[in-house]
C-alpha cells in the first residue's frame, strides 16, 4: 500500500510578538498525546499484510487400480530375411533406395527382395515397404505369386539382432506404375509392412508390366520383450 505525504503537524506552535512561544495547558497536552497515539496505531494497522487468501490443498491423481504401465516401444534391427508360409517364400532382404528418377529401386536378383531404407524398418511406426519381382521370362522370381495372399496371412520379417516381427496381411490393391499413393510410403498411423511387386500385362515400349499390386499387412502385437511379435 502507497502512502500519500502529509505535512508534518506543527507541534511547537507559533511565536508570539515578544519572541517568548504560547503556554499549553495540560489538557490540550493530553489531546495531543491522544490524538498522536491514535493515529499512530492507523499507520501501524493499514500497513500490516493483508490476510492470506486460503489455498486448496493439492488433489492427488489416482492411477486406475490394476493399470500397467506402458510398456516401451521396442527397437528393431535391419530386416535381412523375408518369410511368408503361405507361399513357402524364404527370401534374403537387401537394402535399396531411389532411382536416379526418385522411384524406390528394386533388387537386382529375382529371388532377392529390397526393403525401402529411407523409409521406417519392420515394426517400427509407419508403413516399411519391401519390393521383389515377379514375371520373369527367364524363371521363377520370389513375388511370383504374391497375388495369392489373402487377409489373415501371416508374413515374417527377421532383423539383423535375430529378432522376428510378425504381420497379419489386411488387403491387396493395384496401382498404376507410375501412381504415388500415400497409404504406401506414408502412412504414419500404427506399424505396417508392404509388399510391392509387378502384375498385369508386359508393356513392351515400357520395359515393365501394366501395373504394381501392393499387399498391406499390420504388426501382430504384443511384441515380446526382444522385440519380437509373440501370438
Amino acid at each position: 500500500m502507497q502512502l500519500h505525504e502529509t505535512n508534518e503537524p506543527n507541534v511547537s506552535g507559533a511565536a508570539d510578538q515578544s519572541g517568548s512561544p504560547p503556554s499549553v495547558s495540560r489538557l490540550a497536552r493530553a489531546i495531543l498525546a491522544l490524538a498522536l497515539l491514535a493515529l499512530g496505531g492507523f499507520l501501524l494497522w493499514s500497513l500490516l499484510p493483508e490476510e492470506p487468501a486460503e489455498v486448496p490443498a493439492p488433489v492427488a491423481v489416482r492411477e486406475p487400480e490394476g493399470a500397467a504401465p506402458s510398456a516401451p516401444v521396442p527397437s528393431f534391427g535391419v530386416p535381412v530375411r523375408l518369410r511368408i508360409p503361405a507361399l513357402n517364400i524364404e527370401a534374403p532382404v537387401v537394402t535399396v533406395g531411389l532411382t536416379e528418377e526418385g522411384a524406390m529401386d528394386s533388387p537386382e536378383g529375382a529371388e532377392d527382395t529390397g526393403w525401402y531404407e529411407l523409409g521406417p524398418r519392420p515394426g517400427e511406426q509407419g508403413s516399411a515397404v519391401i519390393a521383389g519381382h515377379s514375371g520373369y521370362r527367364t524363371g521363377p522370381a520370389v513375388f511370383d505369386d504374391l497375388e495369392q495372399l489373402v487377409p489373415g496371412d501371416r508374413i515374417y520379417v527377421v532383423d539383423d539382432a535375430g529378432a522376428t516381427i510378425e504381420f497379419t496381411v489386411r488387403e491387396s490393391r493395384e496401382y498404376d506404375p507410375y501412381e504415388r499413393p500415400e497409404e504406401v510410403f506414408a502412412s504414419n498411423e500404427g506399424r505396417h509392412l508392404n509388399l510391392i511387386t509387378c502384375t498385369g500385362s508386359w508393356d513392351s515400349a515400357a520395359g515393365t508390366h501394366s501395373k504394381r499390386l501392393v499387399v498391406f499387412a499390420d504388426a501382430t502385437l504384443p511384441y515380446s520383450e526382444e522385440g519380437s511379435a509373440s501370438d
